[in-house]
């Protein structure tokens, strides 16, 4: 019946959207994070009062499952932290954005974009052992993250552990196409006193990106 149609179509629009969280540009600055953003556009909006109306035309105090409900309040929660975290790090308050992902993260806890920023966050925290759980966390999910891979390095360099950091880097500027990886790569090359090889790496972060300052 129309009626039955509606309830279906009211129940399928009252799903949770998955919001993305695009991937942004690495700073110019050894160690800051690539900040991923939260597409707003696909925010759940909730109704101004109880006389609003769905979309479809049927009152918004029709019966909902309880199920459905609850997890539409734990994504927008979360996306609310996520978002505020964004905020605090933009202003530099790196600790309380750290909290923010943490916060984030317990109520969805595979969100990918904000894994990555956490481990970002971390990493600037000085909190390397943390950053490094949290970034192959993320490469369980996603083997192929280049930002993961850049953070994870990240960390790894800060505990002494070059080698690896150095493979770890390797593979970020392999899957993310842009020059910081290399520019780092180049950089624990160069701790390690391997200055010719250092030398390509920041030739490749040139190629990667000729208006790249900090690799000239």
């Amino acid at each position: 019946t129309v009626v039955a149609e509606h309830v279906r179509q009211a129940r399928e629009h009252a799903g949770a959207p998955a919001y993305a969280y695009a991937p942004g540009h690495q700073a110019g600055q050894m160690g800051r994070p690539r900040v991923a953003g939260a597409d707003n556009s696909s925010a759940i909006r909730h109704p101004a009062s109880s006389n609003s109306r769905h979309p479809t035309g049927l009152p918004m105090s029709l019966p909902t499952d309880a199920a459905t409900t609850s997890s539409q309040d734990a994504f927008e929660r979360a996306r609310q932290l996520f978002v505020a975290g964004l905020d605090m790090l933009a202003s530099g308050h790196i600790e309380e954005a750290e909290r923010s992902f943490a916060a984030s993260l317990e109520l969805l806890p595979d969100r990918v974009s904000t894994l990555v920023n956490l481990a970002a966050v971390r990493v600037r925290l000085g909190r390397a052992a943390d950053a490094l759980d949290v970034a192959e966390r993320v490469l369980r999910l996603e083997p192929r993250n280049a930002d993961a891979w850049f953070h994870g390095a990240e960390a790894l360099a800060q505990i002494g552990r070059l080698e690896e950091a150095l493979k770890a880097f390797g593979n970020a500027a392999t899957l993310g196409n842009t020059p910081m990886p290399w520019y780092r790569h180049g950089q624990v090359l160069q701790d390690l006193e391997r200055d010719d090889e250092a030398l390509q790496s920041y030739e490749r972060a040139i190629a990667a990106d000729p208006t790249f300052a900090p690799a000239w």
